[in-house]
Protein backbone atom coordinates (compact mmCIF):
# COMPACT_ATOMS: atom_id res chain seq x y z
CA UNK A 1 0.00 0.00 0.00
CA UNK A 2 1.35 3.47 -0.90
CA UNK A 3 2.06 5.79 2.00
CA UNK A 4 2.23 9.54 1.59
CA UNK A 5 5.73 10.87 2.41
CA UNK A 6 4.35 12.81 5.37
CA UNK A 7 2.73 9.65 6.82
CA UNK A 8 6.01 7.82 6.41
CA UNK A 9 7.84 10.65 8.18
CA UNK A 10 5.29 10.68 11.00
CA UNK A 11 5.66 6.94 11.61
CA UNK A 12 9.46 7.24 11.59
CA UNK A 13 9.35 10.11 14.09
CA UNK A 14 6.99 8.14 16.34
CA UNK A 15 9.34 5.18 16.42
CA UNK A 16 12.28 7.45 17.10
CA UNK A 17 10.32 9.17 19.90
CA UNK A 18 9.54 5.84 21.57
CA UNK A 19 13.21 4.87 21.48
CA UNK A 20 14.13 8.25 22.89
CA UNK A 21 11.66 7.85 25.76
CA UNK A 22 13.06 4.43 26.65
CA UNK A 23 16.61 5.69 26.47
CA UNK A 24 16.14 8.94 28.40
CA UNK A 25 13.42 7.95 30.84
CA UNK A 26 14.48 9.24 34.23
CA UNK A 27 17.55 10.95 32.76
CA UNK A 28 16.12 14.00 30.94
CA UNK A 29 13.55 16.68 31.79
CA UNK A 30 10.01 16.08 30.62
CA UNK A 31 10.01 19.41 28.70
CA UNK A 32 12.93 18.18 26.60
CA UNK A 33 11.27 14.85 25.94
CA UNK A 34 8.15 16.64 24.67
CA UNK A 35 9.83 19.37 22.61
CA UNK A 36 12.48 17.27 20.86
CA UNK A 37 10.01 15.01 18.97
CA UNK A 38 8.20 18.08 17.62
CA UNK A 39 11.49 19.57 16.46
CA UNK A 40 12.41 16.30 14.78
CA UNK A 41 8.99 16.06 13.12
CA UNK A 42 9.09 19.66 11.88
CA UNK A 43 12.63 19.22 10.60
CA UNK A 44 11.67 16.03 8.80
CA UNK A 45 8.58 17.61 7.26
CA UNK A 46 10.57 20.61 6.03
CA UNK A 47 13.22 18.32 4.59
CA UNK A 48 10.61 16.31 2.71
CA UNK A 49 9.01 19.48 1.33
CA UNK A 50 12.37 20.82 0.19
CA UNK A 51 13.25 17.51 -1.43
CA UNK A 52 9.94 17.24 -3.27
CA UNK A 53 10.11 20.88 -4.38
CA UNK A 54 13.66 20.40 -5.65
CA UNK A 55 12.77 17.21 -7.49
CA UNK A 56 9.66 18.74 -9.06
CA UNK A 57 11.64 21.86 -9.91
CA UNK A 58 14.32 19.86 -11.68
CA UNK A 59 11.69 17.97 -13.67
CA UNK A 60 9.93 21.22 -14.59
CA UNK A 61 13.15 22.92 -15.65
CA UNK A 62 14.20 19.90 -17.72
CA UNK A 63 10.81 19.86 -19.44
CA UNK A 64 10.99 23.57 -20.26
CA UNK A 65 14.58 23.30 -21.54
CA UNK A 66 13.72 20.32 -23.74
CA UNK A 67 10.73 22.15 -25.15
CA UNK A 68 12.76 25.28 -25.90
CA UNK A 69 15.52 23.26 -27.53
CA UNK A 70 13.01 21.50 -29.77
CA UNK A 71 11.42 24.81 -30.73
CA UNK A 72 14.79 26.41 -31.49
CA UNK A 73 15.95 23.40 -33.52
CA UNK A 74 12.73 23.40 -35.54
CA UNK A 75 12.98 27.14 -36.20
CA UNK A 76 16.66 26.98 -37.19
CA UNK A 77 16.00 24.08 -39.58
CA UNK A 78 13.10 25.94 -41.14
CA UNK A 79 15.11 29.16 -41.54
CA UNK A 80 18.06 27.27 -42.99
CA UNK A 81 15.88 25.43 -45.51
CA UNK A 82 14.31 28.72 -46.62
CA UNK A 83 17.73 30.38 -46.82
CA UNK A 84 19.21 27.61 -48.97
CA UNK A 85 16.12 27.47 -51.19
CA UNK A 86 16.60 31.03 -52.46
CA UNK A 87 19.65 30.36 -54.71
CA UNK A 88 17.88 27.38 -56.28
CA UNK A 89 14.80 29.51 -56.99
CA UNK A 90 16.90 32.22 -58.62
CA UNK A 91 18.73 29.71 -60.81
CA UNK A 92 15.49 28.04 -61.80
CA UNK A 93 14.08 31.40 -62.89
CA UNK A 94 17.21 32.09 -64.95
CA UNK A 95 16.98 28.66 -66.57
CA UNK A 96 13.32 29.16 -67.43
CA UNK A 97 14.09 32.54 -69.04
CA UNK A 98 16.58 30.79 -71.33
CA UNK A 99 14.29 27.84 -72.13
CA UNK A 100 11.38 30.17 -72.92
CA UNK A 101 13.54 32.35 -75.18
CA UNK A 102 12.99 35.53 -73.14
CA UNK A 103 16.75 35.85 -72.59
CA UNK A 104 19.67 34.17 -74.33
CA UNK A 105 22.68 32.82 -72.49
CA UNK A 106 24.72 33.59 -75.62
CA UNK A 107 23.81 37.29 -75.46
CA UNK A 108 24.56 38.47 -71.92
CA UNK A 109 24.10 42.31 -71.85
CA UNK A 110 20.27 42.05 -71.74
CA UNK A 111 20.62 40.12 -68.47
CA UNK A 112 21.95 43.20 -66.71
CA UNK A 113 18.58 44.68 -65.67
CA UNK A 114 17.20 41.32 -64.58
CA UNK A 115 20.22 40.50 -62.38
CA UNK A 116 20.19 43.97 -60.84
CA UNK A 117 16.56 43.50 -59.85
CA UNK A 118 17.22 40.02 -58.46
CA UNK A 119 19.96 41.05 -56.04
CA UNK A 120 17.70 43.83 -54.76
CA UNK A 121 14.90 41.33 -54.28
CA UNK A 122 17.18 38.84 -52.51
CA UNK A 123 19.64 40.75 -50.31
CA UNK A 124 20.72 37.52 -48.56
CA UNK A 125 22.58 36.29 -51.66
CA UNK A 126 26.09 37.40 -52.46
CA UNK A 127 26.32 37.15 -56.26
CA UNK A 128 24.11 36.04 -59.15
CA UNK A 129 26.08 34.90 -62.19
CA UNK A 130 25.37 33.87 -65.75
CA UNK A 131 28.36 32.32 -67.56
CA UNK A 132 28.33 30.82 -71.03
CA UNK A 133 30.38 28.28 -72.95
CA UNK A 134 32.21 31.07 -74.79
CA UNK A 135 33.92 32.22 -71.59
CA UNK A 136 31.67 35.25 -71.09
CA UNK A 137 30.04 36.23 -67.82
CA UNK A 138 27.66 38.80 -66.42
CA UNK A 139 26.89 39.19 -62.72
CA UNK A 140 25.29 41.29 -60.00
CA UNK A 141 26.48 41.28 -56.40
CA UNK A 142 25.32 42.56 -53.02
CA UNK A 143 28.03 44.28 -50.97
CA UNK A 144 28.54 44.23 -47.23
CA UNK A 145 27.86 47.99 -47.08
CA UNK A 146 24.46 47.57 -48.73
CA UNK A 147 25.60 48.64 -52.18
CA UNK A 148 25.36 46.69 -55.42
CA UNK A 149 28.01 45.86 -58.00
CA UNK A 150 27.41 44.89 -61.61
CA UNK A 151 29.98 43.55 -64.00
CA UNK A 152 31.10 41.00 -66.51
CA UNK A 153 33.73 39.69 -68.84
CA UNK A 154 33.58 39.37 -72.63
CA UNK A 155 35.51 40.17 -75.79
CA UNK A 156 34.90 43.89 -75.25
CA UNK A 157 36.74 43.80 -71.91
CA UNK A 158 39.50 41.60 -73.33
CA UNK A 159 38.02 38.84 -71.13
CA UNK A 160 39.12 40.72 -68.03
CA UNK A 161 36.37 40.73 -65.38
CA UNK A 162 35.11 44.26 -64.69
CA UNK A 163 32.98 44.97 -61.62
CA UNK A 164 31.39 48.39 -60.99
CA UNK A 165 29.54 49.80 -58.05
CA UNK A 166 26.20 51.20 -59.25
CA UNK A 167 23.86 53.95 -58.07
CA UNK A 168 20.16 53.65 -57.24
CA UNK A 169 19.31 53.54 -60.95
CA UNK A 170 21.85 50.84 -61.73
CA UNK A 171 24.34 53.18 -63.43
CA UNK A 172 28.08 52.50 -62.91
CA UNK A 173 29.90 54.87 -60.56
CA UNK A 174 33.54 55.11 -59.57
CA UNK A 175 36.44 53.03 -60.83
CA UNK A 176 35.94 49.35 -61.66
CA UNK A 177 37.53 46.43 -59.89
CA UNK A 178 39.38 44.42 -62.55
CA UNK A 179 40.38 40.76 -62.51
CA UNK A 180 42.60 40.02 -65.49
CA UNK A 181 42.38 36.97 -67.73
CA UNK A 182 39.13 35.80 -66.21
CA UNK A 183 37.36 32.70 -67.51
CA UNK A 184 34.18 31.59 -65.70
CA UNK A 185 34.62 28.09 -67.12
CA UNK A 186 37.57 27.57 -64.76
CA UNK A 187 35.68 28.66 -61.65
CA UNK A 188 34.23 26.13 -59.15
CA UNK A 189 30.63 27.29 -59.68
CA UNK A 190 30.90 26.46 -63.40
CA UNK A 191 33.13 23.38 -63.32
CA UNK A 192 31.13 21.48 -60.72
CA UNK A 193 27.80 22.12 -62.46
CA UNK A 194 29.20 20.90 -65.78
CA UNK A 195 30.63 17.78 -64.16
CA UNK A 196 27.42 16.99 -62.27
CA UNK A 197 25.15 17.71 -65.27
CA UNK A 198 22.44 18.71 -62.81
CA UNK A 199 21.78 21.35 -60.11
CA UNK A 200 24.58 21.18 -57.57
CA UNK A 201 26.15 22.91 -54.60
CA UNK A 202 29.82 23.71 -55.06
CA UNK A 203 32.59 23.18 -52.57
CA UNK A 204 33.51 26.23 -50.49
CA UNK A 205 35.91 28.49 -52.43
CA UNK A 206 37.28 32.05 -52.03
CA UNK A 207 35.67 35.15 -53.49
CA UNK A 208 37.87 36.78 -56.13
CA UNK A 209 37.41 40.30 -54.77
CA UNK A 210 37.56 39.97 -50.98
CA UNK A 211 38.89 36.40 -50.66
CA UNK A 212 36.07 35.49 -48.25
CA UNK A 213 34.77 31.90 -48.36
CA UNK A 214 31.61 31.34 -50.35
CA UNK A 215 29.49 28.54 -51.75
CA UNK A 216 27.44 28.43 -54.95
CA UNK A 217 24.27 26.75 -56.09
CA UNK A 218 24.65 26.17 -59.82
CA UNK A 219 22.43 25.02 -62.66
CA UNK A 220 23.82 23.82 -66.01
CA UNK A 221 21.77 25.14 -68.92
CA UNK A 222 21.34 23.06 -72.09
CA UNK A 223 19.72 23.63 -75.48
CA UNK A 224 17.06 21.41 -77.05
CA UNK A 225 19.77 18.98 -78.20
CA UNK A 226 21.22 18.75 -74.68
CA UNK A 227 24.29 20.74 -75.67
CA UNK A 228 25.71 22.82 -72.83
CA UNK A 229 25.05 26.53 -73.20
CA UNK A 230 26.40 27.71 -69.87
CA UNK A 231 25.71 27.87 -66.17
CA UNK A 232 23.40 29.93 -63.98
CA UNK A 233 24.77 30.29 -60.47
CA UNK A 234 23.91 32.03 -57.20
CA UNK A 235 26.51 32.46 -54.50
CA UNK A 236 26.13 32.70 -50.74
CA UNK A 237 28.81 34.21 -48.53
CA UNK A 238 29.70 31.88 -45.65
CA UNK A 239 30.16 34.98 -43.51
CA UNK A 240 26.45 35.75 -43.94
CA UNK A 241 25.17 32.35 -42.86
CA UNK A 242 24.99 33.57 -39.24
CA UNK A 243 22.58 36.33 -40.34
CA UNK A 244 19.89 34.25 -42.06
Amino acid sequence: MFLHPFNQARKAVTRKFKRLVRQTSGKAPLRLMIVVPFIIQITGAVGIVVFLSFRNGVVAITTVVDKLQNQITTQVNSDLENYLAIPKQINQTSGELVQSGVLSIQDLPPWRQFLWRQVQLYPSVSTIIIGNNQGEQIHAANQENGGIRLGGANATTGFDLYSYQVDAQGNPIGQPNITQNYDPRTRPFYLEAVQAKKPVWSEIYPNLVNNLPQISASLPVYDANQQLLGVASTTLSIARVDDF
